[in-house]
């Protein structure tokens, strides 16, 4: 009983104890299933929509989202396959229970049989399992253990609400697909922005850049706050030498986030090339990048700025 006691004060203050916003992130990261690799997360997935899930994870929960509500963002548009871990309530928790229930219900008819076959034994009668309760209670039984089986799996891959993506694509479409099959979902449905902008970056790749621009437009109209969206387009504009076209793209991405990295770097850039010069506001983007992203590759290129020496305006 000491023990026990003990044990139980030990994991009273293990689990009261503050979860960080960094645990938070790796753990939703584990969590949730890469949409275009098999039976990876996102957190182990090398894949671009792992990488733009990921950023997602990051901005909401920064933003003050619990984690079940970043969870029911990637439901909604997914569906519940899209957790590894799926819920311990509400339909999830078919997942966790109907293998227990069914095998209870299997073990008792078991049982029952065995009683039943005691009692005709004890009156002189001959029980069967060929008989007519063998055979009802053998059927049963199969049923229990086929429900066990086929519970989880329908609650898993169940029907999925209007405009979710389909388990293991991206807008329908299976990993590393070419432009003419993205250019197939878009038309099957033109609004869906993860399948846009999948389309503008392959386009991207094929140095279609006026294509990949127009295929970010469109789903930023599908989706206004798309953060991949407005960094690739920014990043573009920022590339072809319009900074002053490019700033505002990445304003709307910190107003999402105040520490997106991607968008600090590339304002800071956007500042520096319309001035000309290191200006206050444009320090401040590219200090703020360097805390929050120590390990980046563009340190470099950033420490070179506020050094005083011009980068190379590509990102």
């Amino acid at each position: 009983m000491p023990v026990l006691i003990g044990a139980a004060f030990a994991w009273s203050a293990l689990s009261s104890r503050p979860v960080s916003l960094d645990d938070r992130v790796r753990r939703l990261e584990s969590e949730i299933r890469c949409p275009v690799c098999q039976g990876l997360s996102i957190a182990d997935s090398p894949a671009l929509t792992a990488q733009q899930m990921r950023a997602v994870v990051i901005d909401q929960l920064a933003a003050g989202a619990s984690d079940d509500a970043v969870r029911a963002y990637f439901v909604e548009r997914y569906g519940r396959w899209i957790l590894l871990v799926p819920a311990a309530s509400g339909p999830g928790a078919a997942l966790w229970l109907a293998p227990a229930l069914f095998v209870v219900a299997g073990a008792g008819l078991v049982g029952f049989r065995a009683r039943a076959r005691r009692r005709t034994a004890d009156v002189g009668l001959r029980s069967s399992p060929d008989g007519q309760f063998g055979r009802l209670g053998s059927a049963l039984i199969a049923v229990a253990i086929l429900g066990a089986i086929a519970a989880p799996i329908a609650v898993a891959v169940g029907p999925r609400l209007a405009g979710q993506q389909i388990s293991g694509t991206v807008g329908g479409v299976q990993a590393n697909p070419s432009i003419e099959l993205l250019e197939a979902a878009r038309r099957a449905n033109p609004n869906d922005s993860a399948t846009l902008v999948a389309l503008g970056d392959a386009y991207l790749a094929a140095n279609r850049g006026d294509a990949a621009i127009d295929a970010y437009e469109q789903a930023l109209r599908a989706d206004p706050n798309n953060v991949p969206a407005l960094l690739q387009v920014g990043v573009i504009l920022l590339s072809a030498g319009r900074p002053a076209d490019a700033g505002p793209l990445f304003d709307r991405v910190l107003a999402q986030n105040p520490d997106q990295p991607d968008a600090l770097v590339y304002r800071g850039l956007a500042r520096f090339q319309l001035e000309g010069r290191l200006t206050e506001a444009a320090r401040e983007d590219v200090v703020r990048f360097l805390a929050v992203a120590p390990s980046d590759p563009r340190r470099a290129m950033v420490e070179q700025l506020l050094a005083g020496a011009a980068p190379s305006p590509s990102p």
